[in-house]
């Protein structure tokens, strides 16, 4: 997240879009942000979500995914 593109899109390069691994800030402290790309921070975020199912919390999750090949690693895992 916020690293940029992990590919060549369209008329964009790889790293498009980044923001220089820069959060952003949110007055919210209900709202976490996962600095990575899917394919190295997802796998290990949702594990340490399972203690959140024994204490039947809801947790939402927002995915903005730019790219078929993003979508498709997210929804496969």
């Amino acid at each position: 997240m916020f690293e940029g593109l992990p590919e060549n899109w369209l008329r964009r390069d790889k790293g498009f879009f980044s923001e220089k691994g820069k959060v952003p800030k949110i007055g919210d402290n209900r709202v976490s942000f996962v600095k990575g790309l899917y394919q190295d921070v997802l796998k290990n975020f949702l594990k340490n979500q399972q203690d959140l199912r024994l204490h039947k919390i809801t947790l939402v999750i927002n995915i903005d995914c730019d790219l078929y090949s993003s979508t498709l690693y997210v929804l496969n895992n």
